[in-house]
């Protein structure tokens, strides 16, 4: 089976972290292809096995000459699929796949706004949240994010409830709705958040004002993030949108507890009590410090009920199923 796996992502964060792991655990398994626009900052993260073309433009998914391009790179692979993620990569294909008319499948990873997807035949979502929000006339099966969970020694945690919150500084994470509320708490701690972006400006202004810099720190990008989790008390999520996200996954695995506001799958992998409801952030985590032990031991109940479901290797064989299901049609 010949595979191309196509994102026109060109930063780095969750969504590319799987893109790239789910290439590597393909290439055994099939002939595989990833398709990246110039100058994505992860070309060089996929293993050797890979054959990682890269096109020499980027631009718009009207850019005619980047189509042309595409057109001719994947019309000389002739795969058996096209494998896009994301609404930018599936709408370029789409267009291309009009003149070249090969099985295309799409996998959305959140939702958010992404009418292409109800054009697409053959779609996966990677949480029943965002294939709600999916209406083709064709297939649409739901296939979680995975990882492969590293073995990682236990980590000494400090005497002051350590709050982490991983993501891309964007709005869409709505670290300043998190920063806000953490200033309510009645008791002493350290939030730290992981990850770099266009809010870090805003958001350490926030920080700022409302006198805090001792106690939250923007850590940007790093790269021991499961480290990071087993160390802290407590992850919180406070996204206003997600799909699965990859931190969501990473926080079953790694993190004593983790809460979220209602967002992704989040209401698919946590009962209530780990749940926020309204952004009400400061009044949950007040809940768990106030609680810690009884909660640690009910979120190592959630571990055992879901970890298994987000292993990358099953995850893998789900997708080379739905593959074969679509050359059988």
């Amino acid at each position: 089976m010949k595979i191309v796996l196509f994102t026109a992502s060109q930063g780095w964060g969750g969504a590319e972290k799987i893109f790239v792991e789910l290439a590597n655990h393909l290439t055994s398994k099939c002939d595989l292809y990833v398709i990246l626009l110039k100058d994505a900052v992860f070309f060089d993260k996929f293993n050797k096995n890979v054959k990682v073309i890269t096109t020499p433009i980027s631009g718009s998914r009207r850019n005619l000459f980047l189509l042309f391009n595409l057109y001719k790179t994947i019309n000389e692979i002739n795969p058996d699929i096209v494998h896009t993620h994301a609404a930018k990569a599936t709408e370029i294909f789409y267009f291309i796949n009009k003149l070249l008319k090969m099985r295309h499948v799409a996998t959305k990873h959140n939702s958010r706004k992404g009418k292409i997807f109800n054009k697409i035949e053959w779609a996966t979502a990677v949480s029943e949240q965002a294939k709600k929000t999916i209406h083709n006339k064709g297939k649409v099966e739901v296939i979680c994010n995975g990882i492969s969970p590293e073995e990682i020694e236990q980590q000494e945690k400090s005497s002051i409830f350590s709050v982490i919150a991983v993501g891309r500084l964007d709005k869409f994470k709505a670290f300043e709705i998190l920063i806000d509320e953490v200033s309510k708490l009645p008791f002493d701690f350290v939030l730290n958040i992981v990850g770099e972006g266009e809010e870090r400006e805003s958001l350490e202004r926030l920080i700022r004002k409302l006198h805090l810099e001792k106690n939250i720190l923007l850590l940007g990008h790093q790269e021991n993030i499961p480290e990071l989790l087993a160390k802290s008390h407590l992850h919180v999520i406070s996204s206003r949108t997600e799909g699965h996200s990859l931190v969501s996954i990473e926080g079953l695995f790694y993190s004593d507890i983790l809460i979220s506001t209602r967002v992704g799958n989040a209401e698919e992998i946590l009962p209530d009590k780990f749940l926020i409801n309204d952004f009400n952030i400061a009044e949950k985590i007040n809940e768990i410090h106030s609680d810690y032990n009884y909660f640690k031991e009910k979120f190592q109940e959630v571990k055992k009920a879901h970890c298994p479901k987000f292993l990358l290797s099953d995850i893998t064989e789900e997708y080379l199923n739905f593959y074969e299901q679509v050359l059988n049609i």
